[in-house]
């Protein structure tokens, strides 16, 4: 989703910075859940919108972000960032690339290429970061957005 969404193939229903606002949008289309959406303006990522989505034919929450990279090794270029929440469970996830617990959450760790993505339970639902960039800075933020249920 985090490739789609950066080559433009996935749009967001509602375009908007404000998390009240895009939260609202989301339990109005009728998500079975409570959804959470961060401002990471701390982090130098601002929201840019989001929507219902679907992941294996579940309803999902889908949150975008976009920052820019001014670190000196990489030059200037758009950095992309992806928060879902779905019900489920991550015990059925294939074998992740590493596993970290903190403040006793599980995340399991994903990478491929440039894009990391970042799973953990949060009661009946999975959260889920998938970002481009250094993947420590990723981790982090998965970190932040986390609540031990």
């Amino acid at each position: 989703d985090l490739r789609a969404y950066a080559a433009g193939a996935l749009t967001v229903d509602l375009t908007t910075a404000d998390p009240t606002t895009l939260e609202a949008h989301l339990q109005a289309t009728g998500l079975p859940f409570p959804s959470r959406v961060f401002d990471f303006g701390m982090m130098r990522y601002r929201l840019t919108g989001g929507g219902l989505h679907r992941v294996a034919r579940q309803p999902s929450a889908l949150f975008a972000y976009e920052g820019a990279d001014e670190s000196p090794d990489q030059g200037s270029r758009r950095l992309r960032l992806l928060c879902q929440m779905y019900e489920g469970t991550i015990s059925g996830l294939p074998a992740p690339t590493e596993r970290r617990t903190n403040d006793g959450v599980a995340f399991l760790v994903y990478r491929e290429g440039d894009v990391t993505v970042v799973f953990w339970q949060e009661g009946r639902v999975v959260c889920v970061l998938a970002a481009n960039g250094d993947a420590e800075a990723a981790i982090k933020l998965a970190f932040a957005k986390a609540v031990r249920i």
